[in-house]
């Protein structure tokens, strides 16, 4: 089987490796895709990878209302290369494994 999104799915977005907390305005790139695309799993479903998110920094990464921006997916893993799997940190994943453990395996990533 091929990977597609049938037309329920709507996009799929992966967002990795952008340090959330240090750019100074959370979520900003992820945001500007809702604004293009629309909010919500009818429109985009976006995932962000953050290595280094830690549930005590939780309030660092809310809005107002302290939740995650709605629409936005935030796991806290980063994605690496099969290279780097001997490098032995446990917060990364490889893309296969993040496709897998995330049910998406017949999806088609739009933007990564």
């Amino acid at each position: 089987n091929h990977p597609s999104n049938n037309e329920n799915d709507g996009c799929l977005i992966y967002s990795v490796d952008n340090h959330i907390l240090k750019s100074g305005n959370p979520f900003s790139f992820e945001l500007a895709i809702q604004g293009i695309v629309g909010v919500g799993l009818q429109n985009c479903e976006i995932h962000v990878f953050d290595p280094h998110y830690n549930k005590d920094d939780h309030m660092e990464y809310t809005n107002a209302n302290n939740e995650i921006p709605k629409g936005i997916i935030l796991h806290p893993w980063g994605i690496e290369g099969t290279k780097d799997r001997s490098k032995g940190r446990t917060n990364y994943m490889t893309l296969s494994e993040t496709v897998e453990h995330l049910n998406h395996e017949h999806r088609i990533i739009d933007i990564f």
